[in-house]
């Protein structure tokens, strides 16, 4: 498992199908298969089927509401089973909640635990060592799409991808440049806090790389908003070190944490200056000229959205029935039907409200609730530190949802997954009976 550990993030790295394949392999097959005759305490088994309740929670609820709209909907509309089972979150989460109720049974259902092999350490340092490799591999391929704006297999990238001075936005191995700016927040978020810590995880000039890979990896994918998350979160955590480090009366110059982040700012200052010739510069500062226009598209996808919720506060209007003809009939409604693309709502609340209502945000929330209390259950086989990360991880791309549904992305879901898993498997040896 530690080996296998070490390969995950050059999965996570790829497009969706590669992350899958990465992602079932080695966070799921191969613990599934290392720990099958291992017989746990009771509390570990019990933490699994929280984790996994929690998981069930954020997938099941859109079908749930889906089937709720089209049972009581008076129109004439015929939809198939497949498309009322339809979920904004990945499959991936409820394949994951299934496979974790599974195993938390199995010492029951196959009398599988009679005998424990040997304690695994924990994945996340043979993961971070990974990722260091794969991700400064990532970069020089992120530069290579920048500057000859063609992907690996040679298709050029359409001229809408073209920033002012000719530099693309480019995906990377994902679909699309958003994939890339959430799956870079992540990662910086997550980077980002290790140094915070008591406990020293990775070398200095190891997580000094990660940041800088994943700044990189947000600049190239043209994101503005994930910029300017970005930016603000590596000014706030320079200045929180130096207070921290003041008040503490400790030397600027012999503080590492001031050597990382000093490290990251001149990082970014430096990448807006090879960039800004690029346009990058130009539609960063396009975001403020597009929030003040009246007619910015992502305006008036949050009307639309804001009345689909008014409309049906309780349960929604069903993901299903908006994909099939409702989100349309409210473009239309609203005086909107010009527009040649009818998008979601880019705002994770108000395409949660318009999708489940107030009932299903209820239960939206106490999933992620029963997720971070299986997590919050861990002895001293993981650190806390990374249950900061995650959290730092999730809340930055939590803001990063105010323009982007982020959380529904495949792609940026399996980096929290893998997460979940690697703190839930790092775990597992303190557990053994």
């Amino acid at each position: 498992m530690y080996k296998a550990a070490a390969l995950l993030s050059v999965f996570l790295f790829g497009g969706v199908a590669v992350q899958a394949f990465g992602y079932y392999l080695i966070l799921c097959l191969v613990p599934g298969v290392y720990y099958w005759r291992t017989c746990f305490a009771p509390v570990f088994y019990q933490r699994m089927r929280t984790l996994a309740a929690g998981l069930f929670l954020l997938w099941v609820i859109f079908p749930i509401t889906n089937f709720l709209n089209y049972f009581t909907s008076d129109d004439a509309v015929e939809l198939s089973f497949s498309q009322l089972c339809k979920s904004h979150f990945s499959s991936a989460v409820g394949i994951t909640a299934v496979l974790l109720f599974f195993f938390s049974w199995k010492d029951r259902l196959f009398n599988a635990g009679r005998q424990a092999p040997a304690r695994a350490p924990s994945l996340f340092i043979p993961f971070l060592n990974g990722l260091v490799i794969t991700a400064c591999i990532e970069c020089v391929y992120l530069f290579y799409e920048q500057v000859w704006g063609m992907n690996f297999l040679g298709v050029p990238f359409t001229e809408n991808r073209r920033m002012a001075e000719g530099f693309f936005r480019v995906p990377g191995f994902y679909s699309h440049p958003l994939s890339l700016a959430g799956v870079g927040l992540a990662l910086f978020a997550f980077t980002s806090a290790l140094p915070f810590q008591n406990t020293k995880v990775l070398a200095a000039w190891k997580t000094s790389v990660l940041i800088l890979a994943s700044c990189y990896c947000v600049l190239a994918s043209g994101g503005r908003v994930a910029l300017v998350l970005l930016v603000l979160v590596g000014v706030f955590a320079f200045l929180f070190s130096f207070v921290k480090q003041l008040k503490r009366r400790e030397s600027i110059l012999q503080g590492r944490k001031m050597l990382w982040y000093a490290v990251v700012l001149v990082a970014v200052l430096l990448f807006w200056l090879v960039l800004r010739d690029s346009g990058l510069e130009n539609r960063f500062l396009s975001l403020v000229d597009l929030v003040q226009n009246p007619d910015f598209d992502r305006l008036k996808f949050w009307q639309v959205h804001w009345r689909m919720f008014l409309d049906q506060p309780v349960w929604g209007q069903g993901l299903a029935l908006l994909n099939a003809y409702k989100r349309d009939q409210y473009y239309e409604l609203l005086g909107f039907g010009p527009l040649v693309s009818k998008y979601p709502a880019h705002n994770l609340p108000l395409e949660v409200l318009s999708n489940v209502g107030l009932a299903g945000t209820g239960v939206l929330l106490g999933g992620a609730w029963l997720v971070w209390r299986a997590l919050t259950q861990t002895s001293a086989g993981v650190p806390r530190v990374y249950l900061r990360a995650l959290l730092g991880a999730v809340a930055l791309n939590f803001i990063n949802g105010f323009t982007q549904n982020v959380f529904f992305d495949s792609s940026v879901m399996y980096i929290y997954l893998s997460f979940l898993l690697l703190i839930l498997w790092s775990d597992a040896g303190a557990f053994e009976k």
